[in-house]
């Protein structure tokens, strides 16, 4: 037992420690320089060259600044590139604060960095630190941490005022690159481990009960005992656990230095540490409060009876965390079968991309901001995709994958239901929509013209008509002389939506209405074609598949547009990662729940040791009497259904709790919770309990059997 204890110990302590490497590594490059604490947003509206400004501001006040830049990537999992620009008026503070990065200093310039001689950042993104001097006029404006105290940040502040909109902020404008999904994933097994560390510990202790009567017979101090062997059981995994930490960490950073790297593991072995410790305190006090509150004598004698309180606390626990396990592992499975066989039905997405866009938060809460640095760009970029192919498929009322919202919610009318999108010429030149007589369309809209396409089967009511006629005075750059034109297709037909945030088991446009635009008739700014990048719904066509999102970066990289980039991918690659993470998800429920079964079995097993320890004479006695099974255990048979009742509670409970939070990251099923799968859910813990408690009875008879057995063989 002590040996599998050391194991579970050890890998509770890789698992957690990885976990926060993982958190905090999520949090922006911002997590990497604690010492910058303060915050401000600077916009440059005239896009002037105000570097030398902004460094002389920073050098007369005596702090030092960094601004992050972002690189687009291709694919969303694919480790950040970030270039960080540094200002140091203090060298001397920032050496102090970090040991992990060398710097080469210039004394000559106001900016007293030069450049980094050794980067040993604990991350495994790629932060490339250079001086603030070789910013990008476009990469002015934006949020600037700064390390200094306060009146000098507010007097650099006051400095800057005349060259640019400057605010102090409360915090930087960063989101992190962990979803609530993944955090509860994760959450799971870290408590999964956990909690079968302590269950081990518990159980461990029990076992040593004997050994600790006979040395405290022989004199020994009691809290030289308990230190001992809780050292003893402690040292070698916390030992693994730096060595493992250290060798997966170092593969995974690449560091320039091993001194560097050690360095900045520093906050690593201090969490490893700082586990390790409330694992040796708890240890500790376990075996301390067994040699101080166990009557020796009555150990060595075995008349000690066994408390069954606190093995039952954790079995009725046990049994309703295992149920919601089971449970959401069923619903799981059910949701990854159903999104993997419509997976092939997206193939005509592998030839089209996707690109996130993003800007600072400061900019989306202030629309002034918004409108002059972010919309102006992103638009022309979008302009410049659909020169070059790009195909618009826009719905506003798009099903998105997980995202569950009743139609209904907020009572609007909807063109078709919902069931219309605006496309482009470039959509009816890539894939055919036929008329009704079954041609492929060969039309384009004017410049001041909206062309309707309606299945035969659908007839626009005159509400559907005002909406399109607003929209399209909304969406206009002159709105004189606009004309609407119906064209009837044929019904039925389904064409590729190539929208890969949609619901993964609609990859087709189903009998929808199409309203063919043109681009030189919107507006300028914020038009439909931004508003599609934006959100995922304009798509630049890859002539080589997933090898042109290489030129498709570089051309991104040579537009304004490009720092608001996060990354770019092929519309399949998003669906497959989909896929591939409900995958994952049911394999880690699978997983979780088998190692629950083996903990809860263990817990039943010593559950019937127990009871036979402390009553085992009695029925057998009981037994040869003549007693009935039913009446010699009746106590235990009402205690198990009693424990099932109670899990089954528990289990309700965190049902509910996943029903009422799981936009927090509690699991949802594809469908969301309806009373159908709640009710199934339920019926799934209720035959669980049931098949449980038989298998108890069934136990329960066959050791009373063989106890009976025994006392006869006497």
């Amino acid at each position: 037992m002590k040996k599998i204890l050391k194991i579970l110990i050890t890998i509770t302590l890789i698992l957690s420690s990885l976990t926060y490497f993982y958190y905090i590594d999520s949090n922006q490059a911002i997590g990497k320089f604690p010492d910058f604490d303060k915050f401000v947003n600077l916009v440059n509206y005239n896009d002037e060259d105000i570097r030398d400004d902004i460094a002389k501001a920073a050098s007369d006040n005596n702090i030092n600044l960094i601004k992050f830049v972002k690189k687009s990537r291709v694919g969303e999992k694919e480790n950040m590139d970030v270039d960080a620009y540094l200002f140091l008026s203090d060298p001397s503070s920032f050496t102090k604060s970090h040991k992990d990065l060398k710097i080469d200093e210039d004394s000559n310039t106001s900016n007293k960095f030069d450049s980094i001689s050794s980067n040993n950042l604990l991350t495994k993104n790629n932060i490339d630190i250079k001086k603030y001097e070789d910013i990008d006029i476009d990469n002015i404006s934006g949020d600037y941490a700064i390390s200094g105290n306060q009146n000098n940040v507010e007097s650099f502040i006051d400095d800057l005022k005349a060259y640019a909109d400057i605010v102090q902020t409360p915090d930087y404008m960063s989101a992190s690159e962990m979803t609530m999904k993944e955090f509860f994933l994760m959450l799971v097994i870290n408590l999964i481990s956990i909690f079968a560390t302590i269950f081990a510990l518990l159980i461990y202790n029990r076992s040593l009960v004997k050994k600790l009567s006979i040395s405290l017979l022989f004199g020994y101090d009691d809290k030289k005992i308990a230190a001992n062997k809780s050292v003893n059981l402690i040292a070698m995994p916390i030992l693994i656990a730096l060595i493992i930490d250290s060798a997966l960490l170092y593969n995974l950073v690449n560091p320039d230095s091993i001194g560097g790297f050690l360095i900045a593991m520093n906050p690593m072995y201090i969490f490893i540490l700082l586990f390790a410790l409330v694992v040796f305190l708890l240890e500790f006090i376990l075996l301390l409060y067994k040699t101080n509150y166990e009557d020796i004598l009555s150990v060595l004698k075995g008349e000690r009876k066994v408390s069954a309180k606190f093995l039952s606390i954790f079995k009725i626990i046990f049994a309703g965390s295992l149920a919601y396990l089971l449970a959401i592992t069923v619903f799981s499975l059910k949701d990854y079968k159903d999104v993997n066989e419509y997976l092939n039905d997206w193939d005509d997405a592998k030839s089209y991309a996707n690109i996130a866009t993003g800007a600072p938060w400061q900019y989306v809460i202030d629309g002034d901001k918004d409108k002059e640095l972010v919309a102006k760009p992103t638009e022309e970029l979008a302009r410049l995709l659909v020169d070059r192919g790009a195909v618009l498929f826009l719905n506003p009322y798009q099903d998105v994958e997980g995202l569950n919202i009743d139609d209904d919610l907020f009572g609007e009318h909807r063109l078709n239901n919902g069931k219309f999108a605006f496309i482009n010429h470039n959509y009816l030149t890539k894939f055919d929509i036929l008329d009704d007589k079954g041609d492929a369309l060969d039309t384009k809209a004017k410049e001041n013209e909206w062309i309707i396409l309606v299945p035969e089967d659908i007839n626009l009511t005159d509400q559907d008509l005002n909406d399109i006629k607003e929209k399209q005075i909304s969406e206009s750059k002159n709105s004189d002389d606009l004309v609407r034109n119906i064209v009837k297709i044929k019904s039925g037909q389904k064409l590729p939506c190539l929208d890969s945030s949609a619901r993964i088991d609609q990859p087709y446009s189903d009998n929808y209405v199409y309203i063919l635009i043109n681009e030189d008739g919107l507006r300028s700014e914020e038009s439909l074609l931004s508003n599609g990048l934006d959100n995922g719904q304009l798509h630049p066509y890859l002539d080589k598949g997933e090898e042109s999102l290489a030129d498709l970066k570089e051309l991104i990289s040579t537009t304004p547009a490009s720092k608001y980039v996060l990354w770019i991918e092929t519309a399949y690659d998003y669906v497959e990662y989909q896929v591939q993470r409900y995958k994952n998800e049911t394999i880690i429920y699978i997983i979780a729940s088998i190692i629950l079964i083996c903990i809860y079995w263990f817990i039943v097993k010593t559950d019937h040791k127990n009871y036979y320890l402390n009553y085992g004479d009695e029925a057998a006695v009981k037994s040869l009497f003549g007693y009935p099974f039913k009446d010699i255990h009746k106590a235990k048979i009402r205690s198990i259904a009693l424990s099932y009742l109670l899990a089954l509670a528990i289990y309700y409970i965190v049902l509910r709790l996943s029903v009422m939070f799981g936009g927090l990251g509690f699991y949802a099923p594809r469908e969301g919770w309806t009373n159908r799968m709640v009710l199934i859910g339920f019926g799934i813990s209720l035959l669980l309990f049931i098949i449980f408690t038989l298998a108890e009875i069934v136990m329960l008879r066959k050791e009373a059997n063989i106890i009976k057995s025994l006392k006869e063989d006497k």
